[in-house]
């Protein structure tokens, strides 16, 4: 969950456009970003931007260790002064050998050898509220001074 569409950029990558693509109705322009270098856990992360808004609307990322995630990200139409997601869909893949018996409701004491290369899909939903945009704190606060 400690991802930044943001960290993609601050280390040297290529971008390349892809296509156009349609998310719930909203025209996207598709981007492949390819960080350079080995210091991103990142092979490959692909970007929905949102043609008409400039948001992002959908990250796929494969990383090095083989595992992928997607983040589907929605807005709600009354955050147009400020493109602030509503909610978040964040899925990604799960090593059955990572996840304790307990938390995988696997409580058999069944010998039968499982299928241990198997992995299955996590998904965390996220709903975002009651922002406060700029609350109390004036504007020249964020201004350049001029020298």
């Amino acid at each position: 969950m400690n991802f930044s569409p943001l960290s993609l950029l601050k280390e040297e990558h290529t971008a390349i456009y892809d296509r156009e693509d349609t998310i719930d109705g909203h025209k996207t322009s598709v981007i492949k970003v390819i960080p350079l270098g080995d210091a991103s856990n990142v092979i490959l992360s692909t970007l929905w931007i949102d043609q008409s808004v400039n948001v992002i609307r959908k990250i796929e990322s494969t990383t090095k260790t083989g595992g992928t995630f997607s983040i589907e990200l929605r807005y709600d139409k009354s955050l147009n002064n400020y493109p602030l997601p509503s909610s978040m869909i964040f899925t990604f893949n799960v090593d059955r050998m990572q996840i304790p018996k307990g938390l995988s409701g696997d409580m058999s004491s069944d010998e039968k050898k499982k299928d241990e290369n198997k992995s299955t899909t996590g998904k965390v939903y996220i709903t975002y509220s009651d922002y406060k945009v700029n609350k109390g704190i004036p504007d020249e606060i964020f201004e350049k001074k001029k020298k």
